[in-house]
């Protein structure tokens, strides 16, 4: 590998995990597609200098980062499903006590002071 080759692995691939690790969050909160991800990582790389790769290591580069990607996806989703699941158990929650209000609420009779 050149020398220009090791101070990418070196320099640039370990920022590029980072900005795979936060836009997998980002696709799994819903605020991302995967696309738009995948194009802005893809722009960072460029930017880090991705495009003076030989072609075979860019495209290497490329698949490098759709598999770090879909890796750092799955592991956000397994720390959003406990999350997801105890928001929806809060959710159920809120709607049995509202309930449970309005009909306490209901059943009162009204009183009216006249004195």
């Amino acid at each position: 590998m050149s020398t220009f080759g090791t101070a990418f692995r070196t320099h640039a691939a370990p920022r590029l995990a980072h900005a795979c690790r936060v836009h997998a969050t980002s696709i799994v909160c819903g605020l991302e597609t995967w696309a738009d991800a995948y194009s802005a990582i893809l722009a960072d790389a460029r930017q880090r200098g991705a495009t003076h790769l030989p072609q075979h290591l860019l495209d290497g580069l490329e698949d490098w980062i759709a598999t770090t990607m879909l890796a750092e996806i799955e592991a956000a989703e397994a720390v959003a499903a406990p999350m997801r699941a105890a928001a929806d158990d809060t959710a159920e929650w809120n709607r049995r006590l509202e309930t449970w209000a309005a009909r306490r609420e209901a059943a009162q009779c009204p009183t009216t002071n006249t004195l």
